[in-house]
C-alpha cells in the first residue's frame, strides 16, 4: 500500500535484509548468499564482501510511474521470508546511495556482535561520515528493538514508530509508555 502511494517521478529503491540483503527483484538464494559471510563466532551476523563499502553493490533509483509501483508491490509480496536480523550493513549500504530520507522497518533487535562496535554507533558514524541521511525507524511488534531504533530515528532527525502487533500505530509518548510498562 505505501509503495503504491508514493507520488509520480520519485525516485526510491527497496532493499531488503535477513541476514543477507538485496535490492528489490535482485533475490537469488543461491546468488544473494554468495556474497554474504556469517560471521564465524555465532549470532545472526552478516558481512557482504569482508564489510568493505567499496565491494558494495551500486544500485540505480526507480522511478515511481504507475507500472514501476505495481510491478514493485508483485516483486515485495512475492519476496520469500528468508529469517534473520543484522541490518548493519544494509543500513550502510542504503546510506551509500545518498538518499534524504530512509524509511527502515524491521521486525527484529540486533545483538551484541563479538568484535565490532554497537550496531546503532557503527551506523551513526557511517551515517555522519557518508551520507547524512534522515532515517525514520518503524519497529514491527518488538519492543526489544526500541531503544537501538528510537536511538537511530532521534539522532538523524528523523521519527520512530511502532506497528503492535494488533495494528495499531504508535509514535512519541504513547510509544514511550508502552515501553516503559
Amino acid at each position: 500500500r505505501t509503495v503504491k502511494s508514493l507520488p509520480p517521478g520519485v525516485e526510491f529503491q527497496i532493499l531488503f535484509f535477513s541476514g543477507p540483503s538485496w535490492f528489490v527483484g535482485e533475490y537469488d538464494r543461491k546468488k544473494t548468499h554468495a556474497d554474504w559471510t556469517r560471521h564465524a563466532g555465532g549470532g545472526n551476523f552478516w558481512e557482504f564482501m569482508g564489510g568493505d563499502p567499496k565491494k558494495w553493490p551500486k544500485v540505480k533509483y526507480l522511478k515511481a510511474t504507475p507500472s514501476t509501483l505495481r510491478r514493485v508491490a508483485d516483486m515485495i509480496q512475492e519476496t520469500p521470508m528468508v529469517g534473520g536480523t543484522d541490518w548493519r550493513d544494509p543500513l550502510k549500504m542504503a546510506m551509500t546511495m545518498q538518499p534524504d530520507v530512509i524509511y527502515f522497518m524491521t521486525d527484529g533487535a540486533v545483538g551484541k556482535h563479538p568484535e565490532k562496535k554497537p550496531v546503532v554507533e557503527d551506523v551513526l558514524d557511517f551515517n555522519r561520515t557518508q551520507s547524512k541521511a534522515k532515517i525514520n525507524s518503524i519497529c514491527f511488534m518488538v519492543l526489544k528493538a526500541y531503544e537501538n531504533l528510537k536511538e537511530l530515528a532521534d539522532k538523524t532527525r528523523g521519527e520512530f514508530t511502532l506497528v503492535t502487533e494488533n495494528g495499531e500505530i504508535l509514535r512519541g509518548r504513547d510509544v514511550e509508555k508502552l515501553a516503559n510498562k
